[in-house]
């Protein structure tokens, strides 16, 4: 008979763990949200966004990643491919609040910042990143 690895234990523990937090959210989820238009809400602010990254993203990064590969050097293709991964995942979870969406006139505490400036911002690090890290890289 086979012995189980340390490894498999940890990653059963982990998926475990998971899987109760996941669990427990749900409980919360259906124990506190009352209004159908709120569960609603919940799933489509909390479901939409992997959906979105999944299946629109990705395949969307994976092809730009290729096209990366085919088109660069060796120094230069794994900053810029990261580059992509990051700066869309920052898209992704971005949009809403770029967009808008939950924004009310009656509680003007709500969405209050300049989530548009944050945004480009934050993609001028991630891209000041990219280039230093292309620039100080050895060729391979």
């Amino acid at each position: 008979m086979k012995s189980v690895s340390a490894t498999l234990v940890v990653r059963l523990i982990i998926g475990l763990g998971g899987a109760v937090a996941i669990g427990y959210g749900l409980f919360l989820a259906l124990t506190t949200l009352r209004r159908w238009p709120d569960v609603f809400a919940a799933a489509l602010w909390f479901g939409l966004p992997p959906v979105i990254f999944d299946l629109l993203l990705v395949p969307v990064i994976g092809l730009l990643g290729a096209l990366v590969a085919a088109r660069t050097g060796r120094r230069w293709r794994a900053p810029l491919i990261i580059g992509l991964i990051i700066s869309g995942a920052l898209l992704v979870i971005a949009a809403p609040f770029v967009a808008g969406l939950g924004r009310r006139a009656d509680n003007p505490s709500l969405l209050d910042r300049p989530y548009l400036l944050g945004t480009l911002i934050a993609l001028a690090v991630i891209w000041a990143g990219v280039a230093l890290w292309g620039l100080i890289r050895k060729e391979s």
